[in-house]
């Protein structure tokens, strides 16, 4: 019995090897980002993109989405209280169409988003009861800024139908709708009610837990959006949601605002790696049903990055928020919620980052897109270049770049690729 298991382990070591040498990488760096500002002599770059986005019909173009903007942890400085420091308070997040050419990035255009006003959007956190994290911001140490209920820390992106880009976002969580062209939102989906320019969502979705909100957004050809939570959300506590494996996916189908939710269950635990260190980085659309999803974790010396390939099919939706007294986060794992009668979205290794070229130093994989049938692109977040590595809000160079990876893979590799029904018009 031990010849018969070793014997398979080694096979499956030999196709694991196989298929790593049969994927092809190329790498291409922003090498030059644009300058944002000086901040107490640190020139501080663009950069700290966390979504990605394949442009149809381009010459292997993309569009990148920052984040909040260039940012320190400063509870050190704080007497230990959850602060953070904006270098420039009044930056606003950006979608940048870029170039793969060569081995670098090439910006083609930028375009900052904007609020219904067509003021510049900002990366500050939202007040309390509209997504408030918790976090105190700081413009400069010692120095609050006040809240921004349309702050946005925007973290995935995708393009639909009619020039639309849609905009995942932590902070809420929220889903805006933006015009392609000029990058100013024309509908927010928000967990806190409904306005004249919101629509509302479920607001269990209220619950996520601090900053670890939509990750990973996606358009279906079907033209529907699907959002990804960044890990389980705190229901009914932060206990339950640390300790479950349990992600929420959201469905909304933007013709009529009907939204559905299915489970999605991240890796179990190791040894070092605990629930509570899985992070989801993003999602991207293959078809109507199925998606990649990246999924990573590092603790202790032990890191993990990943791709799944997952399928909704046959999962079902979740309609219902008790379970003999239990919240869905408090059942756990996949195994409870199918006793429970919620079958999660069936979920299969598709590639290992680490396995296939990836650099370790770039921790976080956070942008991840569909080329086509046997090419995925994936993307890191630098963070802007910068860190505070005391938590005192003293920005320090790290020297690390924004780079895209492309892995062309082997026909038994391939994906049931199906492109999206719009493209976006932002050229």
């Amino acid at each position: 019995m031990k010849k018969i298991i070793a014997s398979i382990a080694f096979s499956f070591a030999i196709s694991i090897s196989a298929q790593a040498q049969e994927i092809k990488l190329a790498k291409y760096e922003l090498k030059t980002p644009p300058v944002i500002g000086v901040y107490k002599d640190v020139t501080i770059r663009e950069g700290g993109i966390s979504g990605l986005h394949y442009i149809r019909g381009s010459r292997n173009e993309f569009y990148l989405i920052t984040d909040r903007g260039p940012n320190a942890d400063a509870n050190e400085a704080n007497s230990g209280k959850e602060t953070i420091l904006f270098a420039f308070p009044h930056y606003a997040p950006k979608i940048f169409r870029v170039r793969a050419q060569g081995d670098s990035l090439k910006i083609l255009k930028t375009l900052p988003l904007k609020k219904f006003d067509g003021k510049k959007a900002s990366g500050i956190p939202n007040p309390i009861g509209f997504g408030h994290s918790g976090e105190i911001a700081w413009a400069e140490v010692n120095k609050e800024t006040l809240p921004d209920k349309w702050g946005i820390d925007s973290e995935g992106i995708a393009a639909g139908a009619n020039g639309d880009l849609w905009i995942g976002e932590e902070y809420g969580p929220t889903i805006w709708r933006v015009n392609g062209k000029n990058g100013k939102i024309t509908v927010r989906y928000t967990p806190f009610g409904s306005s004249e320019r919101e629509v509302a969502i479920d607001n269990i979705m209220a619950k996520r837990r601090p900053n670890r909100g939509f990750e990973g957004i996606a358009c279906t050809p079907n033209g529907k959006i699907y959002a990804l939570l960044q890990a389980p959300i705190y229901n009914p506590d932060k206990a339950s949601g640390e300790s479950s494996r349990l992600h929420r996916l959201l469905e909304i189908d933007p013709k009529t605002n009907a939204t559905r939710m299915f489970v999605y269950e991240h890796e179990a635990s190791t040894d070092n790696i605990k629930n509570k260190d899985w992070s989801i980085g993003d999602l991207a659309a293959i078809n109507d049903h199925e998606f990649l999803v990246l999924e990573h974790a590092a603790k202790k010396g032990e890191t993990v990055k990943k791709i799944f390939k997952i399928d909704i099919s046959q999962a079902t939706p979740i309609t219902r928020e008790d379970f003999d007294g239990k919240t869905l986060e408090q059942l756990e794992n996949a195994e409870n919620c199918i006793a429970n009668g919620v079958v999660p979205v069936q979920k299969t290794l598709y590639l290992d980052l680490l396995a296939n070229g990836w650099d370790p130093s770039h921790k976080k994989p956070e942008g991840i897109t569909v080329v086509n049938d046997t090419t995925i692109a994936v993307i890191n977040d630098n963070d802007f270049g910068v860190d505070s590595p005391e938590a005192d809000g003293i920005l320090v160079p790290t020297g690390k770049k924004t780079v895209l990876y492309q892995f062309a893979v082997p026909r038994n590799m391939a994906l049931n690729f199906v492109s999206p029904a719009g493209r976006a018009a932002a050229k």
